[in-house]
């Protein structure tokens, strides 16, 4: 009796919640199979450091969601092992961090997940996976509504802010719009202070009466990296509008694009990035740009930034001039030998004649663009 009762004890969780197996250590991860198991997770803080695996998809329909990890940061980690969440709805009675998860803490890890059909409505900080991104999100997918209130900030289509966190191989779909003077509206995150890399969004992103740094990709990049990244959504909204990144203040993008239409009736519109203070380099856009002032076709506005070897399409944009770049005709955008001499080989990109240079990661098989032929004359 006693051995069948110790044999019991040391199979059962450690935490205080039960799930459908395991024990919480990465040997052997906290099994959530279903809704319950979602719920007995979000209210166990003191799980919050363990390991759980996903070994299911899981329907919310009819159920409203109390963000995981609001009160507290997630320092566990969460694999979705390619399961999909669906219909979750989070609509937040507070003020901030209104998203699946909270907060995601530095030792926090969520991977292999997708979210369909989700619902997200908050103020401040508002993202489709996590409110707030302190740790590492890799190859996650959310696809839904994210939406802002009124005079609130970050928002974002996976994120609201990730504040120091790595994001790796993550897309977007759906819509992210913010009400009046919402702030930092992006349909990958709102705004980042982190590592954005290899990620994609198609979500539209809009912007009511006033707001500021709305991006296709990121609402504001503020001392972050963005790097290898595109994305393909139209972008409407207030002051400093960008296909890609709504303002980028002290923070570095690289090898990026955008394809998206951008329209504001403000100030400061670019195909790429609305307003610019720090480092673009090897980059394009081709959407149409409308605005009232400070309006490129690559760049709206360039603050003491540095544009290097970044163009965008005379024709497609409507727009001949830019804060920074070079204007290119279509059939400019689709010349290997153009990009080749433009120094574009030492960056992870991949073309073929007659279309513009995708990256590497996006799977398109075509080659890498080769390096400068020497000038003649010179070794």
């Amino acid at each position: 009796m006693l051995l069948v009762a110790m044999t019991a004890l040391l199979a059962a969780p450690v935490g205080g919640a039960s799930y459908s197996g395991g024990t919480g250590v990465e040997s052997d991860p906290y099994q959530i199979a279903n809704a319950e198991d979602w719920t007995a997770f979000t209210g166990a803080t003191e799980d919050w450091d363990k390991h759980f695996v996903l070994t299911a998809d899981i329907d919310f329909t009819d159920a409203r969601l109390e963000p995981a990890c609001g009160t507290a940061p997630f320092d566990g980690v969460l694999d979705g092992s390619g399961r999909v969440l669906r219909n979750a709805c989070v609509l937040s009675d507070n003020t901030r961090n209104a998203g699946l998860f909270g907060i995601v803490g530095p030792q926090g890890k969520i991977r292999d997940l997708s979210l369909e059909s989700v619902t997200i409505s908050g103020d401040a900080a508002v993202g489709g996976l996590a409110a707030v991104n302190c740790g590492a999100i890799t190859s996650c997918h959310v696809f839904g509504r994210i939406q802002g209130g009124a005079y609130g900030r970050q928002v974002g289509g996976l994120v609201g802010c990730n504040e120091g966190g790595v994001i790796t191989s993550c897309h977007s779909a759906g819509e992210v719009a913010g009400e009046i003077y919402c702030n930092h509206v992006g349909g990958l995150a709102g705004y980042n202070v982190g590592v954005i890399t290899d990620s994609h969004t198609e979500s539209d992103v809009s912007g009511g009466e006033g707001s500021l740094n709305i991006g296709g990709l990121i609402g504001c990049n503020d001392g972050g990296a963005v790097i290898a990244s595109y994305s393909t959504g139209d972008v409407n909204g207030g002051w400093c509008i960008g296909g890609l990144i709504g303002a980028n203040q002290l923070g570095t993008i690289t090898a990026c694009y955008a394809t998206g239409a951008v329209k504001s009736a403000y100030n400061n519109i670019g195909g790429l990035v609305g307003l610019n203070r720090d480092a673009i380099s090897a980059c394009y856009a081709t959407g149409s740009v409308e605005g009232i002032r400070y309006v490129g076709g690559l760049v709206g506005r360039n603050d003491d930034g540095a544009v290097t070897a970044c163009f965008w399409n005379l024709e497609t944009s409507g727009r001949d001039k830019s804060a920074g770049g070079r204007g290119l005709l279509s059939a400019q955008m689709g010349r290997v030998l153009f990009f080749q001499n433009s120094g574009w080989n030492g960056y992870p990109w991949v073309m073929r004649e007659g279309a513009p240079p995708r990256l590497t990661w996006e799977g398109m098989e075509w080659p890498p663009i080769p390096k400068p032929k020497p000038r003649p004359g010179r070794q």
